[in-house]
C-alpha cells in the first residue's frame, strides 16, 4: 500500500506525508496475533497426527457450509474494500464509499456466519480438546472480522463526513490490510477445523 505518499484523514498542519503510528501500530499487532494463531495452528496439526481418530469418536463433524460462506464473504470484503482505495485514489469519491459500504455488508455476513459456526457446534466448548480447538480457532476469526468490521464502519463514517478523500486515504489502507489479516485468520480456521484429513 501506498503509506509513504499517503495522508491520514486527520492530518497534522505543516506535517510531512508518510506513514501514521497507526499504520506501524497495525503492523505490530497483526505480527504479535499472527504468531499466537500460528502457534494454535501448530497445535492444532501436532494433536491430529497424535490421535488414532479424528475428531474424537463420538464427535460429529462441524458443517462445512458456514465456515464457507464466511470465508467467501471476508475475501468479498476485502476485494471491495482494496477497490474503494482504487477508485478514491481516482476522485470518484461517491463510488468509493458505495465500495466501503459493500465491503461492510459483506464483512458483517461473514462474522455472523462465523457466529453461527459456533453457537450451533453439535458439542461443548470444554468437552474435548477437539472441541476447544475448535472454539478457540473459530472464534479467534469472529473476533479479527470483528474488528476489520469496525474499521470499515469507521471509514464510512470518515468518507461520509468529507475527510476521506483522494488525497487523505491512509486510514483506509490500513483498513485493506487489516482485511487481509482477517481472511488469513478465516482460512487457517476453516482449514483446521473443516478440511484437516479426518481419519
Amino acid at each position: 500500500m501506498g503509506t509513504r505518499t499517503s495522508r491520514t484523514a486527520y492530518p497534522i498542519r505543516g506535517a510531512k506525508q508518510g506513514g501514521a503510528i497507526g499504520t506501524w501500530a497495525t503492523w505490530l499487532t497483526m505480527a504479535v496475533l499472527g504468531t499466537a494463531l500460528s502457534g494454535l495452528a501448530v497445535s492444532a496439526v501436532y494433536l491430529y497426527w497424535g490421535q488414532e481418530q479424528w475428531p474424537p469418536e463420538g464427535f460429529e463433524e462441524p458443517a462445512i457450509g458456514l465456515g464457507a460462506l464466511a470465508l467467501a464473504l471476508a475475501i468479498g470484503a476485502t476485494a471491495l474494500t482494496f477497490a474503494s482505495v482504487r477508485v478514491l485514489r481516482s476522485g470518484a469519491e461517491l463510488t468509493a464509499g458505495h465500495l466501503i459500504f459493500g465491503g461492510l455488508l459483506l464483512g458483517g455476513g461473514s462474522l455472523a456466519a462465523l457466529v453461527m459456526d459456533l453457537v450451533t457446534a453439535p458439542w461443548h466448548w470444554d468437552e474435548h480438546v477437539y472441541s476447544s480447538l475448535f472454539w478457540v480457532l473459530v472464534g479467534n476469526a469472529a473476533l479479527f472480522v470483528a474488528v476489520a468490521v469496525l474499521m470499515s464502519a469507521a471509514v464510512l463514517v470518515q468518507r461520509i463526513a468529507g475527510v476521506l478523500d483522494a488525497g487523505r486515504h491512509l486510514e483506509l489502507e490500513i483498513t485493506v490490510v487489516f482485511w487481509a489479516f482477517a481472511v488469513a485468520t478465516v482460512v487457517t480456521a476453516f482449514g483446521l477445523v473443516h478440511l484437516l484429513p479426518h481419519r
